[in-house]
């Protein structure tokens, strides 16, 4: 999708056709959803969609959501209309960048059929997209028809993690901000509820643990043989463990918004949203020194990474300068220029890259943005205008977390620049994710953990079909789609189920 167009200053003439545009008329390639009343999604083809998926457009509220392109989602249908089909994977040999085939657009809220589901791309074994259902308060309206799964591939296909992602029960319903991983073990800490700390030796069991200080906890980190924490408030915003079970209470620089906290070449480093000096390091996490930040005084530094001999931070707000660098440590610092003047919310470092995610804000545009080298950034499409809150990266694939997307609350990319939209196991506000043991572990504040390891298909295994959508009460549910054929040496996929 391509960045919005900026809007009309305040001393525009206001123009009735602008108004009109708005209420009424069909998406298009750069903007893909219909008008607010009437129109349709716009549907993508290869030659809009040249790189990546691409999600159909959503309908206004009379009018049909848009087809999806190379495994992206059928759009929405609002009030009257169908949903649209989900996208066909295709073939790596023709461009395919997933193997799954898309979710077929939900039909109209009182009256329209969902969308068809996506077939899997050919020799990958790729799962077929389920089919939409029909809206909540429809009684006409088919089911879409799931989609086929993929024929077997030639070998062993390897789904990397980030791709597929499980819900699991954490060790309480506490607001979770944050998530490290450390010696073997996740921890996870929380900004209000009776335990807020939970730990995991695999990122699927957990256990809580006492706070030493009723805080609001906002970061956490691994390094030097311990984790160290750090939060908003409190008489002491620093605590620390060298096991995970057992904490310590610590004494803050200064009595400020704590944001975030990593490690990297021999020291911890936090910034902060606010105070004089919102920067501060520590070589044992115990014994914290005060240093002064780069950019203005109002600049809000929301979070940091270590990579590439050097520590870089993202502001979520400010007037200028909301990125600075430092390759003493963090001691010293460099103001330098974001690609787009947003509330970047999460920065790490992968592959030679660095990359930062913001909300959406007045402009849905490149709210991504990537650097080589942490000075020079570059704007970036996000596979969808959401609010995304939080990035990381594991071998091969970096995989970003949103607040918003009613279910579509993932995107992945291979190298920062082409993003793919995938799908949630649940809806949550998920704030965190990391990287370890050979899997993604994200927490929500709403008390939510999600897993995604990477996972093998066997060898020549077809994939399996699509679920049929639901239908209205007078409708037909959507066949369940075909299990993809085995490459010889392989199992057949097992057919979808069909709607009801």
């Amino acid at each position: 999708m391509a960045a919005a167009k900026a809007g009309p200053s305040a001393s525009a003439t206001w123009q009735p056709g602008s108004i009109l545009q708005a209420l009424f008329h069909n998406g298009t390639a750069d903007n893909p959803n219909g008008g607010l009343l009437v129109g349709d999604g716009f549907s993508y083809t290869g030659a809009t969609c040249p790189t990546g998926s691409c999600n159909g457009g959503n309908a206004g509220l009379i009018g049909n959501g848009g087809n999806a392109y190379n495994g992206g989602f059928g759009g929405n249908a609002g009030w009257f209309g169908h949903g649209g089909h989900g996208g066909d994977a295709i073939s790596a040999a023709d461009g395919g960048t997933t193997a799954n085939g898309g979710k077929g657009g939900a039909g109209g809220l009182f009256a329209g059929s969902g969308g068809d589901g996506g077939t899997g791309a050919p020799a990958s074994g790729g799962v077929g997209g389920r089919g939409g259902n029909v809206g909540a308060l429809s009684l006409f309206g088919n089911g879409g028809a799931g989609g086929a799964g993929g024929t077997g591939a030639d070998g062993v296909v390897v789904v990397p993690a980030g791709i597929n992602w499980t819900l699991r029960t954490s060790a309480a319903k506490s607001i979770w901000t944050q998530v490290a991983y450390g010696n073997g073990l996740f921890v996870a800490v929380a900004a209000a509820g009776t335990n807020r700390i939970m730990t995991s030796p695999d990122g699927i069991t957990w256990t809580s643990r006492t706070a030493p200080e009723a805080n609001f906890w906002q970061s956490v980190a691994y390094g030097n043989g311990k984790f160290v924490a750090v939060s908003h408030d409190g008489n002491y915003q620093v605590m620390t463990s060298e096991d995970g079970v057992t904490w310590t209470s610590q004494t803050a620089a200064a009595a400020q918004t704590w944001a975030d906290v990593k490690y990297g070449n021999g020291q911890f480093v936090a910034i902060s949203s606010d105070g004089a000096n919102r920067v501060m390091t520590s070589v044992d996490g115990e014994t914290w020194t005060p240093q002064t930040a780069a950019a203005a005084a109002n600049s809000a530094w929301n979070s940091l990474i270590y990579g590439d001999g050097q520590f870089v931070a993202v502001a979520n707000a400010g007037d200028s300068n909301l990125v600075m660098t430092s390759p003493d440590d963090g001691i010293t610092w460099t103001a330098q220029t974001a690609a787009v003047n947003k509330s970047w919310h999460w920065v790490t470092y992968g592959d030679g890259q660095f990359v930062a995610v913001a909300d959406a804000g007045n402009a849905p545009g490149q709210q991504v943005m990537t650097s080589p080298d942490g000075v020079t950034w570059t704007g970036q499409n996000a596979a969808a205008p959401q609010f995304w809150h939080s990035v990381g990266y594991s071998d091969g694939l970096f995989a970003a977390l949103s607040y918003d997307g009613f279910g579509q609350q993932l995107m992945t990319s291979p190298d920062g620049i082409n993003w793919t939209i995938r799908e949630s196991p649940a809806p949550g506000v998920w704030q965190a994710l990391i990287y370890g043991e050979g899997k993604f572990v994200a927490v929500s504040d709403t008390g939510q953990v999600m897993t995604s390891d990477a996972t093998t298909i066997p060898f020549g295994a077809g994939g399996n079909g699509g679920d049929g959508g639901k239908s209205g009460f007078f409708g037909r549910g959507g066949t369940g789609g075909t299990g993809g054929t085995a490459y010889p040496g392989g199992t057949n996929g097992a057919n979808g189920a069909n709607g009801g």
